[in-house]
């Protein structure tokens, strides 16, 4: 290796000597020296820093191909030789200023790549992302598709496409106004859902603030919030009456509206139910997942059958069709969502009742009214919420020891015993005064005399809603044995 020289002064070397350097340290004054490393070459600053430590910064590779490439090289190294005595004169150290530069210039690329993102990303498509990754896998197909398509068909296209960074909280309660004046319903589940992508959007750095839920802050303090209400549902001491009519109509839609109402079903749980979900010898169906409403959170939803609703099933096995209700033309699709509210209209009781209102919130004040059911039990039953895993023990086994359920949605009480207890000959009918008492006691004595009598009573009585005139019907009790 040859020795650096040492020589006072600045610009020792010449292009002849840069391209001839064997290996060694050459110095071409003031601290910048040519390292020559067996075919590689480099230049090299040494310096004494403000705090009096010794470094070397590298200045790049020495090219050294011809006298031209040299001659440019040295050249290019002493300029930069140059401006690092500058950052000693000043008091900094050159290495540290450099890559204060370099994390600078490298957080003003990252900016400018952020920016160009995000000028990219359009609430459509950070809408569709977030559909893609959080909605469908936790929705039903059903209501997975409702969700963006309700965005895709009402928002308008100057705030659709637009980059979301751009969207500003007044451009979008003007259009909230606009669609909650219109379509209440539909405007209520938009401002949800956009409050939800722009949420994501700003958890990924895609815009600052999020924008829907100023802007429906602002359509709340405008009082234009849909007053919700509730269904129609038909009374439940009225239940036995219509049921009979029910069982008087013919078709598939006549035969889910009753097991709906049997199993306190959703409307979507019972038409798009498929056979491998039910188990007809052990009287039982389970609801996936994912067919609920509340998706995965709430996991299976575990349904015992009353002897009718398995009577029904058994009636549409013999159309050999993979929905339980299949569509009147037998084409392998599943009943319309829209099949029972039109028997519903055919009977006149639309203006009474809904089918979800008969289905779900008659059973619920039916359980309520008559003390039938805690109310904890009576939502667990019809899975309006999670039941904590005390709930469904202690009611597991307070109902296997009462033995009054034959319809079981969940570890609950049954729409059967309501419509039993109400109607059967062993229950008295519901006269309410200031001398009988309030509506649960009444239902609790209900409930004790349909028990004690239960024995006395059978299916092919007059005033049962389940009335048959089969021989075997004739000889099954109203109340139905305690489920082993």
């Amino acid at each position: 290796m040859g020795s650096r020289k040492r020589l006072r002064g600045i610009h020792h070397l010449t292009a002849i000597a840069v391209q001839k350097a064997g290996e060694g340290d050459y110095s071409d004054g003031g601290g910048l020296i040519l390292r020559v490393r067996g075919t590689a070459a480099s230049w090299v600053f040494r310096f004494t820093n403000p705090a009096r430590k010794r470094r070397e910064m590298g200045l790049g590779v020495a090219h050294r191909n011809s006298i031209q490439a040299a001659g440019e090289s040295i050249k290019s190294a002493r300029k930069r030789a140059q401006d690092a005595r500058k950052r000693l004169d000043e008091g900094f150290d050159p290495i540290e200023v450099r890559d204060g530069e370099s994390a600078e210039k490298k957080a003003t690329d990252e900016a400018r790549k952020k920016a160009k993102l995000a000028e990219g990303a359009t609430l459509a498509r950070v809408a569709r992302a977030y559909h893609e990754r959080v909605i469908e896998p936790n929705r039903t197909p059903k209501h997975a598709a409702q969700w963006i398509n309700s965005l895709e068909q009402h928002v308008p296209a100057s705030i659709w496409h637009a980059p979301i960074n751009k969207i500003t909280p007044p451009q979008l309660l003007d259009f909230f106004l606009d669609v909650t004046r219109r379509l209440p319903e539909t405007g209520s589940r938009i401002t949800q859902r956009l409050c939800r992508a722009f949420g994501d959007g700003e958890f990924r750095g895609l815009c600052k603030g999020n924008a829907a839920a100023a802007a429906a802050q602002k359509l709340r303090d405008a009082s234009l919030e849909r007053d919700r209400g509730r269904f129609a549902a038909l009374d439940y001491t009225k239940v036995p009456a219509f049921m009979v009519e029910l069982r008087k109509r013919e078709g598939i839609a006549a035969r889910a509206l009753e097991f709906a109402i049997l199993t306190a079903a959703r409307t979507g749980e019972v038409i798009d139910a498929m056979w491998p979900e039910f188990y007809l010898e052990a009287a039982r169906s389970t609801v996936p997942a994912r067919r609920m409403k509340g998706g995965k959170k709430n996991g299976d939803h575990l349904v015992y059958l009353a002897p009718r609703s398995v009577e029904i099933l058994k009636m549409m096995q013999k159309l050999q069709q993979p929905f339980a209700f299949p569509s009147p033309s037998l084409d392998g699709k599943s009943l319309s969502n829209m099949a029972m509210l039109a028997l519903l209209r055919r009977m006149d009781a639309d203006k009474e009742t809904t089918v979800h209102g008969i289905c779900r919130s008659t059973f619920s004040t039916w359980a309520n009214e008559t003390g039938a059911a805690r109310r904890t039990r009576s939502k667990r039953a019809s899975l309006t919420r999670r039941a904590t895993a005390c709930e469904l023990r202690t009611t597991e086994r307070s109902l296997r020891l009462r033995g009054a359920a034959c319809c079981w949605r969940g570890p609950n009480i049954s729409t059967a015993r309501m419509l039993r207890v109400t109607s059967c000959s062993c229950a008295p009918p519901l006269e309410l005064d200031a001398s009988n008492g309030d509506a649960a006691s009444i239902g609790r004595k209900r409930l004790e005399t349909a028990k004690g009598q239960s024995g006395r009573s059978s299916l092919g009585d007059a005033n049962c809603v389940f009335s048959d005139n089969s021989a075997e019907a004739q000889a099954a009790p109203c109340c139905t044995p305690p489920i082993r």
